[in-house]
């Protein structure tokens, strides 16, 4: 899949960022391409042999997001990837085309692996050298948490953690999480300047915004 040219030029800071320091946040807004961008820089990853857990929020469609945009744009094989599901969804995933698999069935070396964090038991998941938090605001707040117990005791040294917000003020602040990480922010009046955001007369009309046709190339970016 060909990425467009600012999603490209962002995932070249989110590679910049990582040689300095080991953590950085994403802060974009929505419908710029996160999860496209995540799964791309994730799909680089496996080409250097590095295992990525992408870490989701606690809806199951958004599970199913990932690995359904992944198959509509064939980024990464999905034989590299699982996605972790209750038992008795198993075999309504595998149907439709998504590798799930169980808690008792999770595979320490699988390159891609997506999961909730309420998903971690006492399972031992492997360890992983790079964390993708999707919608990181909903976990990582100035409190110690379930998250930050699971990378604790999944990390490999030197372990990168991502995280992937539209609304990232609390994380970046005085005392957040990515405080002192690397920062990567892109909102919506940059996003369509540069037409790089799509269902964009529906965001300017949510967010009350005005803007001429010509902010918008009519393609879809996500």
């Amino acid at each position: 899949m060909k990425l467009r040219k600012k999603q490209s030029e962002i995932i070249a800071k989110i590679k910049k960022g990582f040689k300095t320091n080991n953590k950085g946040i994403l802060c974009a807004c929505c419908a710029t391409g996160k999860t496209i961008m995540s799964l791309s820089y994730a799909g680089d990853l496996i080409k250097l042999r590095k295992r990525v857990a992408i870490i989701t929020f606690s809806k199951v469609e958004i599970r199913l997001q990932w690995i359904l945009e992944n198959l509509d744009k064939k980024i990464i094989d999905p034989h590299l990837i699982q996605v972790v599901c209750k038992k008795e969804d198993v075999g309504k995933f595998l149907k439709a085309g998504i590798p799930a698999v169980s808690n008792s069935n999770i595979s320490k070396t699988k390159p891609v692996t997506i999961f909730l964090p309420q998903s971690v038991g006492k399972e031992d998941f492997g360890k992983f050298d790079y964390f993708i938090i999707d919608e990181a605001h909903e976990y990582l707040d100035v409190q110690d948490g379930l998250l930050k117990k699971i990378i604790k005791k999944h990390s490999k040294p030197h372990a990168k953690i991502l995280g992937l917000t539209g609304t990232g003020f609390e994380l970046i602040g005085k005392g957040g999480f990515f405080s002192n990480g690397f920062k990567i922010i892109y909102d919506m009046p940059s996003a369509l300047k540069d037409k790089a955001a799509c269902d964009c007369e529906v965001m300017g009309e949510y967010f009350d915004m005005k803007f001429s046709k010509d902010c918008y190339n009519g393609l879809d970016l996500s």
